[in-house]
């Protein structure tokens, strides 16, 4: 059938050698095409890759020679090589396993192949995958590559892929060409599409509301005032993208939903809308997401600011898939308690469900037993199910605050809203990120516009463990057997030790780093390459024990409460707005380079920033945290507890702080963190004592940041990356230096990026039959026992594949890209 494909041909001739035997034979049938798009790039896709071929529906199959993303239902790839080309190798842990040197279990002793190239084109697939698990509504889906006179068999869903073992699909024809049969005929559900979503056509009623509704201004107050919610409009508007298909979904709407409607929509409990009244679920309508996690192992978390059918109100709706584990909770479950118990500044859910019976199979193949995943190594296949959630608010992003007096205002908010959440509930956030602090415009009484801190994302939350629990009651286990969070903000402790429980002090020290994050990217200051300092400071991580650890300049941070911006060591400090002053004098030596480069006779006089304080004294306390945990564990402390909270109220009491009057001792500290470095060595412990206790409640944060609020400017936002990038462009003036480049043979560190996500599990290769998994329910209508798109003698090999493009040391996991070679890219 493919004799017109022979060894060593080219791969442009094996791709029309392929698809010509397929469709001569009409092996799709009637209502699938294959086509060929491998030269041109979805026009929506800002990666421009260029996936070599797909399967769509006839009615909708390309005719650009482009590939579209939104409607692919099978995406096949082709290389030249059977082996130079093959992201994966089946013999790698044959020749492995009866080795004595060799740990079977270890995670880096992969099936996946480790040179450069098959690195790049296993990046390849995986970025064809995410990209299209982001654009469509899948559950799972297959994908097919063509290596030379080979070819292997992939599924891939949340948890991992299955792939089937190498065959030659010359001398075995009947295995691809039944699969492609089989799939040509499948319905879109067994072909991995989510039944609970429908897609909205042009000219359809709910087609002509999207567009009504994104265009439409919302009612202006009786001034002519701009709504509050306008953004909220303009944030749908701008989601409704050509190449985007629009989608109405379900969400299960039960009893608690319907009490839940009748407090936001004042109706009667029995009166909740609904659409579908028989199944009790409510409809929305969605295009393309306000924001998502690019790749397709783990949560896949897509937010949309949508439509509730019923209603006709602007919403928030998460998609997501939660990890199915026992005792972890679901988000709106935790949202529910944290709303009945009036914790403040919290999304209001709306309804939430698990989708119909949609779970992940790919960890049911993996060998570990269940019960006793946690005492094996990190990196597990995790068990993951479907689910949505609908909230009433749409927050802003943290990012557009106006300017640092905002900035901390949010910040106090979201921190009230943390305390609330520990004292009346007894919950921990444990996910305290930038993403997860969101603005919510209000009006007051008296007409005055403010912004309010929305705390949101408790997915991670947990409940506080009982301290000495009784011999019968109830000890608190991990739940996941690796850390969870996000890596840019987690706790320099907890990036340390991914057993470590987490405490109050790690999420305080998030909302810590987040501030300080914002902080450096919009508000003037010393640094002279914020970009490196991200990277560095928040994205940088070591290796132990070939484990992820924090990176040296956090930990120095916390430990010795100084932050160093280069490599004279000099301190980060921020900055008023600009006063101009003639001086035909250098500049001091704190000024930075972006300072200086607009004239060449005039410096500007930077005032000292108040945010200063916030930054100096948290850094005093964490050090002094820090100290206590390291006298701590080399057993140097007395027998009294080093946290005796007598003098200062715990966590776990309702705190009387709400007025502004400030603790004396709040303050009580210099604020030169040089001082704070050379003196805390030298001091008794009774004084890591004294600023460490500080962090044992939410009391002294919440009253430092209120303090300084007080003198913060609202007019002191700046992109100081954007001006950086600029300035570095003019020959003329002063150049800040970029990044050393990074080619295919070295890297700056020896190892891959973390990213948003950090519970990557490894890559192994796992054997079993794929015959049930591939066709699910369907009737063979050939003869014989073996399962007709089974080989003989093939395996399947669930791979847990990471999210976005391998480099050469692994898994490229970013915050804003997936690096690999080849140059192929994603979005983190």
């Amino acid at each position: 059938m493919f004799d017109n494909v022979k060894k060593g041909m080219s791969e442009a001739n094996i791709q029309s050698g392929f698809m010509e035997a397929i469709t001569k034979k009409n092996i799709l049938g009637d209502d699938y095409k294959a086509v060929s798009s491998p030269n041109r790039s979805d026009p929506s896709d800002a990666s421009r890759q260029k996936p070599d071929a797909g399967v769509y529906p006839t009615s909708t199959a390309p005719t650009d020679e482009r590939t579209h993303w939104a409607t692919k239902r099978l995406s096949i790839e082709f290389k030249k090589e059977p082996t130079q080309d093959d992201p994966f190798d089946d013999d790698k842990d044959d020749k492995d396993k009866d080795k004595d040197n060799v740990d079977n279990d270890d995670p880096f002793n992969l099936f996946e192949a480790t040179a450069l190239k098959r690195q790049a084109n296993r990046g390849q697939i995986i970025h064809s995958a995410s990209e299209i698990f982001l654009r469509q509504h899948r559950c799972f889906l297959y994908s097919v590559i063509v290596l030379g006179t080979s070819a292997r068999i992939i599924r891939w869903d949340r948890s991992g892929a299955l792939v089937t073992t190498k065959f030659n699909y010359k001398e075995e024809p009947e295995t691809i060409c039944e699969f492609l049969w089989y799939f040509g005929r499948m319905s879109s559900k067994d072909q991995g599409y989510d039944p609970s979503v429908v897609p909205v056509t042009k000219g359809s009623d709910d087609y002509n509301l999207m567009d009504t509704k994104a265009t439409e201004e919302l009612p202006r107050d009786k001034d002519g005032n701009e709504n509050v919610r306008e953004y909220v409009r303009k944030y749908f508007e701008r989601s409704l993208v050509d190449g985007w298909q629009r989608y109405k979904v379900e969400v299960p709407l039960n009893e608690d939903n319907e009490e839940t409607y009748a407090k936001v929509y004042g109706r009667g409990a029995g009166n909740f809308p609904t659409t579908n009244a028989d199944e009790k679920t409510g409809t929305f309508l969605i295009c393309k997401p306000h924001f998502s996690a690019f790749g397709f192992v783990g949560r896949g978390t897509r937010g949309y600011v949508a439509i509730d059918c019923a209603t006709r109100d602007f919403v928030f709706l998460k998609d997501a898939w939660r990890v199915d584990m026992p005792d972890i909770e679901r988000e709106g479950d935790v949202l529910q308690t944290l709303n009945d118990t009036g914790v403040r500044n919290i999304p209001t859910v709306l309804c939430h469900g698990d989708i119909l019976a949609q779970r992940t199979v790919t960890q049911d193949f993996s060998h570990h037993d269940s019960e006793s995943w946690l005492s094996q190594r990190s990196g597990q296949f995790k068990p993951h199910r479907h689910y949505r959630l609908v909230e009433k608010e749409v927050g802003q992003a943290l990012e557009d605050f106006c300017g640092s007096r905002d900035l901390v205002l949010i910040v106090v908010d979201c921190l009230y809203a943390h305390s609330d959440a520990v004292e009346k509930a007894g919950i921990l956030h444990r996910d305290i990120s930038a993403g997860n602090l969101l603005m919510i415009k209000e009006k007051r009484r008296d007409g005055v516009i403010q912004y309010r801190g929305l705390l949101n994302d408790w997915e991670l939350s947990k409940k506080i463990p009982v301290v000495d629990p009784p011999e019968d009651g109830p000890r608190s286990t991990a739940r996941q057997p690796d850390r969870t969070g996000t890596w840019l903000f987690l706790s320099a402790a907890s990036l340390n030790d991914k057993y470590k429980q987490m405490v109050l002090q790690d999420d305080l020290e998030s909302f810590f780093h987040v501030l300080l994050y914002m902080a450096i990217r919009y508000l003037p200051s010393n640094c002279p390459d914020v970009e490196n300092f991200i990277e560095r400071f928040f994205e940088g991580a070591g290796i132990t024990a070939g484990e992820y650890v924090c990176g040296e300049a956090k930990m120095s941070a916390m430990e010795n409460g100084v932050i160093r911006i280069n490599a004279a060591r000099q301190q980060l400090r921020f900055y008023l707005p600009d006063e101009d002053s003639s001086n035909d004098t250098a500049s001091p030596p704190d000024l930075p380079a972006y300072a200086t480069a607009f004239s060449h006779e005039t410096i500007r006089v930077r005032l000292a920033h108040p945010i200063n304080d916030i930054f100096s004294t948290l850094l005093l306390w964490f050090s002094a945290y820090y100290e206590e945990r390291r006298l701590e564990e080399e057993g140097r402390m007395c027998n009294e507890n080093p946290f005796d909270v007598s003098t200062v109220q715990n966590s776990s009491t309702a705190e009387a702080d709400d007025g502004y009057d400030s603790d004396p001792e709040v303050l009580d500290t210099d604020s030169d963190s040089e001082t704070n470095e050379a003196k805390l060595p030298a001091e008794a412990n009774l004084q890591h004592t004294k600023f460490a206790k500080k962090l044992s409640s939410h009391k002294f944060m919440k009253q430092l940041l209120r303090i300084v609020r007080k003198k913060l400017p609202n007019d002191d936002k700046v992109d100081v990356r954007a001006a950086q990038a600029e300035i570095s462009t003019r020959r003329d003036h002063v150049v800040i230096p970029a990044r050393p480049a990074r080619t295919q043979g070295s890297s700056k560190r020896d190892y891959p990026e973390p990213g948003p996500e950090v519970d990557v599990p490894p890559l192994k290769r796992l054997r079993t039959s794929q015959a049930e998994l591939l066709f699910p329910g369907i009737e063979l209508p050939f003869s014989g026992s073996r399962h007709p798109a089974q080989p003989s003698g093939s395996n399947v090999a669930p791979s847990s594949l990471t999210r976005g493009v391998y480099t050469k040391a692994g898994p490229s996991k970013n915050r804003g890209s997936t690096r690999g070679s080849k140059g192929y890219s994603g979005r983190g």
